[in-house]
């Protein structure tokens, strides 16, 4: 890992980031996250979607230094378990998951329809992360 300051700005904190593929013509960085039990996205079968529960964690999380921003899709350190196949209103699509996106809570139980264990949800710990 890597400390780098925000725009040079040494008066913040650094962030620390994981350099990948750093030989590479394109390199990316990550974020580590400290605790990826505690970095998921979570999404129930119910409703309009059937399959078994979709769990994916994160244990880091892709980030542009330049602009501080996320790329919630990047998948190259998740791991998910879990498929669901979800219809659309109309049932002439139907969409199919096997992973999440980073802090993506996503169910098809429908609008006040359902416990919160038919709920999908999301859990983020940014925590010693910088």
């Amino acid at each position: 890992e890597y400390r780098l300051w925000a725009h040079g700005d040494r008066s913040q904190p650094p962030l620390e980031l994981f350099c990948h593929n750093v030989l590479s013509a394109r390199p990316t960085e990550f974020v580590s996250l400290r605790n990826p039990s505690t970095n998921l996205s979570y999404f129930p079968p119910g409703g309009a979607a059937r399959g078994t529960v979709l769990v994916s964690s994160f244990s880091k999380l892709r980030i542009c230094p330049w602009s501080l921003t996320v790329k919630t899709d990047d998948f190259t350190f998740a791991t998910s378990a879990g498929e669901v196949l979800q219809s659309y209103w109309n049932g002439r699509r139907t969409l199919q998951l096997s992973e999440l996106p980073f802090a993506t809570a996503r169910d098809a139980a429908g609008h006040g329809v359902g416990a919160l264990p038919n709920r999908g949800q999301a859990q983020i710990d940014l925590r010693g992360t910088g």
